[in-house]
């Protein structure tokens, strides 16, 4: 279990800009949310609405042009250098459409790898790693390389791996982009389940309505503002 606080994730008024040669074009114009520990929210839209920018403010991996993102008391929009990389380690688990999991490692070593940076601060170690593994179905499997493993599989894998650190909010893009209905499915069963269990606040984005139908809210990214 996670030993971080109660935390809210609230957006306030965020808009990202990118330069172009006719001019900034707006892709966020005013964006606010607030989500609470233990909800799964899925974001849908259209291809180019800015779902993935969002995400990758939200986590620090870009800027927001104007607006504020707080997790908790933190400002995030205002990290900078060591404490902006030690909110992406402590605060923000990552899973992706593709798992990026490293194939000369085994299934264990793969979801200890987030830990590394903080072994000496006490952080989790191979007792979380195999209980998370437990919790998504590889109890017996530590041992296993990547190739061995199917689409699905490796999705689980890379989930223990974003919740190893017990971080307060997991953000996943795309993340049964790549997977089969059925797959797709129990990926997303599992996203509840865990977030329910650990009180994260989980955030998907996905072209698939589907998927987005069994978070506990769906909203939409429509003209740069959520509706």
């Amino acid at each position: 279990m996670s030993d971080q606080p109660a935390k809210r994730l609230v957006l306030d008024g965020v808009r990202k800009a990118y330069a172009t040669d006719a001019g900034p074009n707006e892709v966020l114009r005013g964006v606010s949310l607030e989500v609470r520990p233990g909800e799964t929210v899925a974001i849908v839209g259209v291809s180019g609405s800015g779902k993935s920018t969002l995400l990758n403010i939200i986590g620090s991996l870009d800027r927001a042009t104007a607006g504020r993102v707080t997790l908790g008391e933190m400002d995030v929009t205002a990290l900078e250098g060591a404490a902006l990389a030690d909110y992406r380690r402590r605060q923000v688990g990552f899973v992706f459409q593709d798992h990026h999991l490293l194939p000369q490692c085994t299934v264990l070593e793969n979801v200890l790898l987030p830990t590394l940076p903080m072994a000496a601060a006490g952080r989790a170690g191979p007792a979380e790693a195999e209980e998370l593994l437990r919790r998504v179905g590889f109890a017996g499997r530590e041992n296993d390389f990547p190739q061995h493993l199917s689409g699905g599989e490796r999705q689980r894998v890379a989930i223990a791996r974003a919740l190893v650190n017990g971080p307060p909010l997991v953000l996943c893009d795309e993340p049964t982009g790549n997977l089969d209905r059925r797959t797709g499915e129990a990926v997303a069963d599992l996203f509840v389940e865990l977030a329910g269990q650990r009180q994260v606040m989980m955030l998907v984005v996905t072209h698939n309505l589907d998927l987005a139908g069994r978070f506990s809210r769906r909203l939409e990214l429509r003209d740069g503002m959520l509706a």
